[in-house]
C-alpha cells in the first residue's frame, strides 16, 4: 500500500477554519509565492525534485506532471460533490453558486482531456 499525503490550496479563508482532518495535513493559504509552493509539493510527492536535471526535453515530466493535475483535479470534483452533498445546506446561495461553477469546471475540463485521450470520461476510474 502506498501512502500519500493530503494538503489543502485555501483560494479564501483561513486554515483555522477547515474541518479537523485537513487542519492536521498541510494547508497552503493563496498568497504571492504559494502557487510555486503547491507546485513544489506536488513534484515532490511524484519524485521530480528537479524537473529539468530528469528529461533533457522535459516530456516526461510534464507528462507525469499533467497526469497528477488530472488526479488532483478528479479528487476536487469528488470533494466538491461530496461537500455539496453533505453541507449544501449550510451553505449561502452565492457559495452554492461558486460550487457548481466549480464542479462544472472540473467536469469539463476532465471529459476535454478524455476526449482528446481518445477515452470515455469516467471520473469513477482512477487514472494512471
Amino acid at each position: 500500500m502506498k501512502r500519500g499525503n493530503l494538503l489543502s490550496y485555501l483560494e479564501a479563508g483561513a486554515a483555522k477554519t477547515l474541518p479537523r482532518t485537513l487542519r492536521q495535513n498541510q494547508a497552503i493559504q493563496h498568497s504571492e509565492g504559494a502557487l510555486k509552493v503547491l507546485v513544489s509539493h506536488m513534484a515532490a510527492a511524484i519524485g521530480l525534485r528537479q524537473v529539468e536535471n530528469r528529461t533533457g526535453s522535459g516530456q516526461v515530466a510534464v507528462d507525469r506532471f499533467d497526469s497528477l493535475a488530472e488526479v488532483v483535479a478528479e479528487s476536487r470534483l469528488l470533494e466538491f460533490e461530496t461537500t455539496s452533498g453533505m453541507f449544501g445546506m449550510m451553505f449561502s446561495p452565492d457559495q452554492s453558486a461558486r460550487m457548481q461553477r466549480h464542479v462544472e469546471s472540473l467536469k469539463y475540463i476532465l471529459e476535454e482531456r478524455s476526449s482528446q485521450q481518445g477515452a470515455p470520461a469516467d471520473a469513477d476510474e482512477p487514472r494512471r
